[in-house]
């Protein structure tokens, strides 16, 4: 009995080591990989986290600068309108043109009479222009009144230039011009019997003036205008104003109308406007026709949160209400995002007017689905308020919706992947240390079956193990059987020692697997920052480089006082380059440009960047001087292409570029060395292009 429990206690002296010692070296190789493993997630999120947010914000300025072309081609075309209008009123010699061109077959006005309506309209001819002439502006027998005969004598001449830029000008729905208060004709392209189309859309507008029926309080605003005494140095670009969104009474679609408002030749009242009504579906179709990822979406929004062209499907999703107005004769439909029944999007919405720049949002709708909203300001306008019948200032907006578990869809594949692989790899240990440990407890238990003697060389061998020696040896003193439980006693510790080096390697390996891993995400990280800094038609850097290279310098250059330069290119003429050769060519002229530019910039911290559309920059750590040499090197470097343009002064493709330098410190600011810059390079173009001038 004494011989069973002493035999008992040598076994259980011999395993309780060995499975102790697995179970902790299980537990901290468990540890130790479940931490390795979140930091992992933690970066690869905060990397995806930036990614994706560029990736937003890049998508929203491509729609804004789609948009902006858009726009900005119905504005020029509006501006050569109101331009030529505004000449005929102000050129006294230019009034008695309209009743000479009465004898022109092709211009003449052929007035039709409706006796029964009372108005009248032009009869549709060749020239493809319509006048309409409502029934408070004739006479009681019929004619038309002597003032209103007047104003359409002095605008006849309009509808040459109304003919060609309606058919050959860029899309769009009427292209008209509207007379003043007191004589509001309206000459419009393409013809169309206009008072017919409004009797059955707007009863009553025959009796009523014409902009007070449609556009009540629009010319009201426009001549307080006239009381600012900055009105005079007003560009006219900024006196353009817009209409809410609504249903074209000829049932084109959704429109907005254009507004370029005329003066009398005095300035002191408005004398009509120059006008485009525009179908939003050549705007809105390029916003829904952007995709981000999946079940994103993008739309424009105003500053007071209503949403312009929206489809139900997604005023479903974001949980709206279509809401309309008919105070005025146009009847506006609109839904507004601030009405969302998402209240977390509906605060949102509801701080418009702090937004300055590009922004990204949080919210979750009812269903607790979790959603990232980004806006981007494309432009600030003046707009007509139908509702309250006055002009004021707005903004437009490009939103992007997207599921956050969408964006964030790539980062649960890399966690998913890393949580895989670390649970093989945790699997594996376990089951090789197991595995392990009863090797060793079995041979421990059988050599203590088989020994019983040198209990203190072996309870001191014990002790030892205890404290994690494992490189011990116990003498062997007897040649009996606890003699040969000393040598299985000192066999067991050289395994044991074994198996723990070769788990010390193994974690090792893992490790050195795990860098490797992440190394390669990393790489591939840095690979995809470099893609979103490249231009992809010319190579050479983008806009977003260009900013984030010259704040960088700035910052550091600051520190050490020194001077930076900064040249602003611009390839002359690069309009009528496209116009002639085409977009194809001007494409090749544009990566040949911005590679003789690029082997100009020969020292290591020179960086060049496409700045926008035919327009490229240089970032010079150099002085004035040299930065001045720099820039006739590259303009010489231009000029020995040799590139073909005929329409040019100098017969070939040549640039113009202007050299601003500056020592950045605490009173001076990035703007204001690109603002130099610019300047220098309107003084090239100015004083006839193809040369450098300095700020």
């Amino acid at each position: 009995m004494y011989k069973s429990k002493f035999t008992l206690k040598i076994i259980l002296l011999s395993i309780l080591p060995i499975f102790l010692f697995s179970i902790f070296s299980i537990t901290i190789l468990f540890y130790k990989i479940d931490e390795l493993s979140n930091n992992i997630s933690e970066i690869s999120g905060k990397m995806l986290n930036n990614i994706y947010t560029q990736l937003l914000r890049d998508k929203s300025r491509d729609i804004a600068e789609k948009v902006s072309l858009k726009i900005g081609l119905v504005l020029n075309e509006l501006n050569i309108l109101r331009a030529a209008s505004q000449q005929l009123i102000d050129k006294d010699e230019l009034h008695s043109l309209g009743k000479e061109l009465q004898s022109n077959s092709y211009i003449k006005n052929d007035f039709i009479y409706n006796s029964e309506k009372n108005w009248s309209n032009l009869a549709k001819s060749e020239i493809n222009v319509s006048m309409s002439v409502w029934g408070y502006l004739h006479n009681d027998d019929g004619s038309i009144n002597s003032k209103t005969k007047d104003y359409i004598s002095m605008m006849t001449p309009i509808k040459m230039l109304m003919k060609i830029i309606g058919e050959y000008g860029t899309d769009k729905g009427w292209f008209y011009l509207t007379g003043p208060k007191t004589t509001p004709v309206m000459i419009m392209t393409p013809w169309e019997q206009m008072p017919d189309i409004f009797d059955g859309k707007y009863p009553g507008h025959n009796e009523k003036n014409w902009w007070d029926f449609f556009f009540p309080g629009i010319v009201e605003s426009w001549n307080k205008w006239i009381l600012n005494p900055e009105f005079i140095n007003n560009k006219v670009h900024n006196q353009v104003t817009l209409t809410p969104l609504y249903e074209d009474a000829g049932g084109t679609g959704l429109m907005i109308t254009f507004f370029a408002p005329l003066w009398n030749k005095k300035r002191t009242q408005n004398f009509g406007t120059a006008a485009v009504d525009y179908n939003m579906g050549n705007i809105l179709d390029i916003v829904k026709n952007e995709k981000i990822g999946e079940t994103g979406f993008t739309f424009l929004v105003q500053a007071d949160g209503n949403i312009l062209g929206l489809t139900g499907e997604i005023a479903e999703k974001l949980e709206l209400s279509k809401s309309s107005n008919t105070e005025s004769g146009v009847e506006i439909s609109y839904f507004n995002i601030r009405n969302s029944h998402i209240k977390a999007l509906s605060e949102i919405a509801h701080k418009f007017n702090e937004i300055k720049k590009f922004t990204i949002h949080q919210f979750t709708d009812n269903k607790g689905k979790d959603f990232l909203l980004s806006f981007e300001k494309l432009m600030d306008y003046n707009l007509w308020n139908g509702k309250n019948k006055e002009i004021i200032r707005d903004s437009l907006y490009i939103a992007a919706i997207v599921q956050k578990e969408e964006v964030f869809k790539a980062q649960h594949r890399i966690n998913s992947e890393i949580n895989i692989l670390s649970y093989d790899t945790m699997l594996f240990l376990i089951c090789s240390s197991l595995f392990f440990a009863f090797i060793s407890i079995l041979f421990a238990g059988w050599y203590a079956l088989q020994n019983t003697k040198q209990i203190r060389k072996i309870s001191h061998g014990l002790n030892k193990l205890g404290e994690k020696k494992y490189d011990i040896s116990i003498d062997i003193i007897d040649r009996d059987d606890l003699g040969e439980l000393a040598r299985s006693f000192n066999y067991m510790a050289n395994e044991i020692c074994n198996a723990y080096k070769k788990l010390e390697n193994y974690a090792y390996d893992l490790e050195n697997t795990v860098k490797e891993r992440t190394a390669h995400l990393e790489e591939a990280n840095i690979k995809l920052q470099q893609l979103s800094n490249i231009d992809g038609l010319t190579k050479v850097h983008n806009r977003r480089y260009f900013d984030m290279k010259l704040e960088e310098i700035w910052r550091e250059y600051s520190r050490l006082s020194h001077p930076i330069s900064v040249i602003l290119i611009d390839i002359d003429h690069f309009k009528k380059y496209n116009d002639t050769y085409g977009h194809q060519a001007g494409d090749s002229c544009l990566c040949s440009v911005a590679s003789a530019l690029k082997k100009q910039t020969k020292r290591s911290s020179d960086v060049i960047a496409r700045y926008g559309g035919e327009e490229f920059v240089v970032i010079a750590c150099i002085g004035i001087d040299a930065s001045f040499e720099l820039a006739e090197e590259m303009r010489l470097a231009v000029e020995a292409l040799s590139i073909e343009h005929e329409l040019s002064n100098t017969k070939i493709v040549s640039i113009s570029l202007g050299v601003a330098s500056i020592v950045p410190s605490k009173n001076n600011e990035m703007a204001e060395l690109i603002k130099n810059a610019d300047m220098a390079l309107y003084r090239s173009k100015e004083n006839g292009r193809n040369m450098v001038s300095v700020s």
